[in-house]
């Protein structure tokens, strides 16, 4: 070999020692190594998820048989991390006998809380109603309650759709043995908190709104929200970073009467809206352990409540989805909903002093034509709400939220994500609820004879 063919081969070897050394760097390699560990924590915590609602509602079936096969020691991981998991994966319950149990007393095994989903028949998750009405309340002196800043918020359920299916429901379906229990404690027990994180609640009675047919209630959508704000620090860097408002964000200063161009009226709502705005940012802060800037954010989106219906609207761009075929204008449609909320939020920008400030100011309201938005479904605006803010991204072309068109049987999916979107609330991580709850339905578990 000539000496520059040694040379050749020694710098390359001397390139490659410096590539090694500088791939395991200590602070690089261990800031790789805590970036790998996030994404773990992310997927294996949605794997879980995804793991206890498919053994709920598809125990028998066949793909879920050979994924427990071929990846026995995940699942074994998930039985030992997770209660429900763990009472689920149990085929036949054996009782201190040694023997196996048959399906016991239901009074005796449904927690409290109960929501209505039996466990006696996972197969098809039949809902049945209990302690709660279905007759619509009337007046709004009963839809309206105080938030924690004083104003007056809905407390009412929405109508929008989603990707998810689940059995039909019977109000009157409640089991004979079980009703008289049930009649006598749901009045203080429908008031009984399930969710409760720093100082916000959501009870029984609302996320009884999440069964078949019902109109969401606000506060299990607003409790969806915090969720996905929390979400949003796991982000991918292409991807926009969104701030999603509460229904109380808007509800209060919007309903504000600046009527006669009060200018003391005025400057109230303003006020309002620019103190609800800030609590959302501070919550978001905290959340994530560091501090945004008004600027950090790409999407700025508010769950609108109007006339018991809920739907979205997304700045910088004006855009408002909505799951209703709109045969209207947006001005017969939504009145001056959509001004009065963009006339806030220009004074509120107008604080920080934005590069896209002149931009936004003269934005003009659009609403979007989606393929799965509906003429005839009443009820499932809230489900659709949650669901348009979990998967948009701001743009159409892109977005994959998982909805069929009306007339493909829609329903059913809707349905499911009740089911999916309960369970992902009362499991949050920051709910301190949350173990309670996986408490009791781990010991309800074991009263029943479950499928396999």
């Amino acid at each position: 070999m000539t000496s520059v063919g040694v040379d050749v081969v020694q710098n390359t070897h001397s390139c490659d020692d410096q590539e090694i050394e500088k791939h395991f760097e200590e602070n690089t390699y261990m800031i790789s190594f805590e970036n790998n560990l996030k994404e773990f924590v992310d997927v294996y915590g949605r794997c879980l998820n995804n793991f206890e609602v498919s053994l709920a509602l598809y125990p028998q079936n066949l793909r879920l048989a050979e994924l427990k096969k071929d990846y026995s020691q995940y699942f074994k991981m998930f039985e030992a991390a997770s209660p429900i998991a763990k009472n689920l994966l149990v085929g036949n319950v054996v009782d201190k006998a040694g023997k196996k149990s048959t399906i016991l007393n239901e009074a005796d095994f449904i927690p409290n809380y109960s929501l209505g989903l039996s466990q006696l028949t996972p197969k098809n998750l039949r809902t049945e109603l209990e302690g709660i009405s279905n007759s619509p309340k009337k007046g709004h002196s009963q839809l309206l309650s105080l938030s924690s800043e004083g104003q007056l918020v809905p407390k009412l359920p929405l109508h929008e759709k989603d990707v998810n299916r689940i059995g039909g429901v019977n109000g009157n379906s409640t089991t004979e043995i079980v009703r008289p229990r049930r009649e006598i404690k749901a009045s203080h027990l429908c008031r009984e908190n399930l969710f409760e994180w720093n100082g916000r609640m959501c009870t029984k009675a609302h996320f009884q709104s999440l069964q078949d047919n019902k109109m969401v209630m606000s506060t299990v959508i607003d409790s969806w929200t915090y969720l996905l704000n929390e979400n949003e620090i796991l982000k991918a860097d292409s991807s926009p970073l969104r701030l999603f408002m509460t229904t109380e964000t808007t509800y209060g200063p919007l309903k504000i009467d600046v009527g006669g161009g009060s200018y003391s009226s005025k400057i109230g709502r303003y006020a309002a809206f620019d103190d609800n705005m800030d609590i959302v940012i501070k919550m978001v802060n905290e959340m994530h352990n560091k501090h945004y800037e008004v600027k950090d954010f790409d999407m700025f989106v508010f769950p609108i409540f109007n006339a018991a219906h809920f739907y979205i609207m997304k700045k910088t761009r004006l855009e408002i989805i909505d799951n209703r075929v709109q045969t209207a204008g947006v001005e017969e449609t939504y009145g001056d909903l959509p001004t009065k909320l963009h006339d806030c939020f220009c004074h509120w920008i107008s604080i920080y002093d934005l590069p896209k400030e002149d931009e936004i100011i003269n934005l003009k309201p659009r609403v979007h034509r989606m393929g799965w938005q509906t003429e005839m479904n009443s009820v499932d605006c809230g489900i659709f709400v949650m669901r348009h803010m979990e998967t948009y991204m701001g743009s159409l072309w892109a977005w994959k939220v998982g909805l069929c068109v009306e007339k493909d049987n829609q329903r059913p999916l809707l349905n499911k994500l009740r089911i999916i979107y309960c369970h992902s609330i009362l499991t949050w991580s920051k709910n301190s609820k949350k173990f309670i709850i996986l408490d009791d339905v781990a010991n309800f578990a074991k009263g029943k004879k479950l499928v396999t």
